[in-house]
């Protein structure tokens, strides 16, 4: 039995041993780059996604600039001239305390009178009465 064993080591020993010699630095660089890469990748996902996931956070709208607001009453303005969608409009500016204001503003120095009505309906849609 101990002879017999001892055989099966002798033949992967050379097996290894063949194994090692076949092996050039070209595959090994690229053995290399695919574990770093997949490592890579692997960590993202269990680092994004399972340990520190990214949650929406409503109280960041009211953090945007003047700019990035007017961006979002523009948007707003022309998807709900052209869907009429309430609800996805509401659920925009449910979170955004000065919306209205900002609408308003846009809607005084607007003179186009289309984008002047679509700036007085987000602000109505916000505050029930439009712009003073």
């Amino acid at each position: 039995m101990k002879q017999k064993a001892k055989e099966i080591f002798d033949i992967l020993n050379e097996f290894r041993k063949q194994k090692v010699e076949d092996m050039n630095v070209g595959n090994l660089s690229t053995a290399a780059i695919g574990v770093f890469l997949t490592g890579v990748v692997l960590g993202w996902m269990v680092l994004g996604w399972l340990l520190f996931p990214v949650q929406w956070e409503p109280d960041a709208m009211n953090n945007l600039p003047y700019a990035g607001k007017v961006i979002i009453v523009d948007t707003l303005s022309e998807h709900y001239s052209l869907m009429q969608d309430d609800a996805m409009v509401y659920r925009y500016i449910v979170n955004m305390n000065d919306i209205d204001t900002v609408a308003c503003s846009m809607s005084e120095n607007e003179r186009d009178l289309a984008k002047k009505a679509r700036y007085i309906t987000i602000a109505y849609l916000k505050n029930g009465y439009g712009c003073n």
